[in-house]
């Protein structure tokens, strides 16, 4: 079973500007995730899709290829992940006449996640035969105690309102960290199906978004708060 690990990584980043090459604890950001899923044993080819030179050479020189730029169309603030990845595979298979049975997506944004996360997302795919693994975090805000606003007041999402946590019924948010998909998925494009998961801690659920989150992942990473991460 062949698996390609792609790694998205544009260069117009606004929250964060150049966040992807910028050092964390020594490192290009972008370096966590080509080390983890070269070290990856169910991934046979790494590729990184930027639109920028800097990081283009900044990931072969950490062992990833960069068949080619992305193009300035796929790397606009509106383009999905998905779109660049249906054009990626479309290129990979006519021009080359590779063709994967599974992508894992990385997002160089997450550089907590661990390669246990990766191979147990992934062994979760072949055991399942499914079209898609997420990743995921207890979500410290549950539905039941969130309001959106009317009339200038809040208005309970849910009618009824459970006032003990332990009450609750667990929910999930997607973390960004690790996304396993087929390779009739990005064909045909993600859809509202219930998806297998794989549950990550807060600490391991990162996304670096903000100069906030970017200091907090300096935080995390200079008391070695996260175990197991590939260096």
């Amino acid at each position: 079973m062949r698996g390609l690990a792609v790694i998205p990584a544009r260069g117009g980043s606004k929250g964060v500007p150049r966040k992807n090459i910028r050092f964390l604890a020594g490192r290009p950001l972008i370096e966590y995730s080509i080390s983890i899923a070269l070290a990856c044993p169910y991934i046979d080819r790494v590729i990184v899709s930027t639109d920028d030179d800097d990081i283009a050479n900044i990931a072969r020189a950490a062992g990833a290829e960069v068949p080619w730029l992305r193009p300035a169309a796929l790397a606009q603030d509106d383009t999905s992940t998905m779109q660049v990845l249906q054009d990626l595979s479309y290129r990979l298979f006519t021009e080359e006449g590779y063709e994967p049975n599974f992508i894992l997506l990385l997002q160089p944004t997450s550089p907590f996640r661990t390669l246990d996360d990766v191979n147990h997302a992934i062994e979760l795919y072949q055991t399942t035969q499914c079209d898609e693994v997420v990743s995921v975090v207890k979500s410290k805000y549950h539905p039941n105690w969130c309001f959106h606003a009317a009339d200038d007041r809040l208005v309970p999402y849910e009618e009824a309102v459970i006032s003990r946590r332990q009450d609750l019924t667990p929910v999930y948010a997607l973390n960004g960290a690790v996304y396993v998909y087929s390779s009739e998925c990005i064909v045909n494009g993600v859809t509202k199906k219930p998806k297998y998961f794989i549950e990550m801690p807060e600490e391991r659920s990162i996304d670096i978004d903000t100069e906030f989150d970017f200091q907090l992942a300096e935080l995390v990473m200079a008391h070695g708060i996260v175990e197991g991460v590939v260096l």
